[in-house]
């Protein structure tokens, strides 16, 4: 299970919420019902959100040290 502020990698495409595989954020909430979900925030190269979505945990890998798969 992903954790708040893991650093995430974006796995596909989610078209519904706008973003695409190889995005990098970070959880920035946990929902556990009606089933695990994650909203992750993604920002630009000087901090400000860009986008903001809810994410199920198979959509996403946690990234650690810039390597993704890795918890």
């Amino acid at each position: 299970m992903l954790a708040m502020h893991q650093v995430v990698r974006v796995v596909r495409d989610v078209p519904e919420q706008g973003v695409t595989k190889g995005m990098v954020g970070a959880v920035v909430e946990v929902f556990e019902l009606p089933r695990a979900a994650f909203e992750v925030e993604f920002v630009d190269a000087e901090g400000r959100t860009v986008r903001q979505a809810t994410l199920a945990e198979d959509d996403l890998e946690p990234v650690r040290n810039g390597v993704p798969g890795t918890a």
